[in-house]
């Protein structure tokens, strides 16, 4: 045999699998198409599921930050109960001095419901400051009751 011969026998071969082949192209093409669209799925996915991420991160950052800043507030707070006059102005002063500055730098972490209730509370300990026979421990009390309120809401 000749290489012509094999060729033509190969030729007469494949043309009876031309059929075969056109339906087995067809199913390729639909395979790839079904792979590339599920690969575009996945990634959008990926991509909302990191955005997700990053919102609950964040959450998470912003909550922890906001519960440390309370609790110092608290802190700070519950400190200037403890006046009875005998103290001297000026460290009491520095105290609630410092407590304006706290709530002033952090802004950002402490509601304005809690704003409002250590403005009206440093108000309340500046006229104690003046004169410590105005110090009520029930308002005190109502104060801190008031704030333990807000922050577990």
């Amino acid at each position: 045999m000749n290489n012509v011969s094999i060729i033509k026998d190969l030729f007469e071969i494949y043309s009876k699998d031309i059929q075969n082949n056109t339906k087995l192209l067809i199913a390729l093409i639909v395979f790839i198409s079904i792979n590339l669209i599920v690969t575009f799925i996945n990634i959008y996915a990926q991509i909302k599921l990191k955005n997700k991420e990053k919102k609950i991160y964040s959450f998470n950052l912003k909550e922890k930050r906001r519960i440390e800043t309370s609790e110092e507030l608290f802190k700070m707070l519950d400190e200037l109960t403890f006046f009875d006059g005998k103290n001297t102005n000026d460290s009491f002063l520095t105290k609630i001095q410092t407590l304006e500055r706290y709530v002033s730098s952090n802004k950002l972490y402490i509601s304005k419901d809690v704003q409002s209730i250590v403005q009206d509370y440093n108000d309340y300990f500046k006229s104690v400051l003046t004169d410590y026979r105005t110090k009520d421990y029930a308002k005190e009390i109502e104060f801190t009751k008031c704030f333990c309120n807000i922050f577990n809401s």
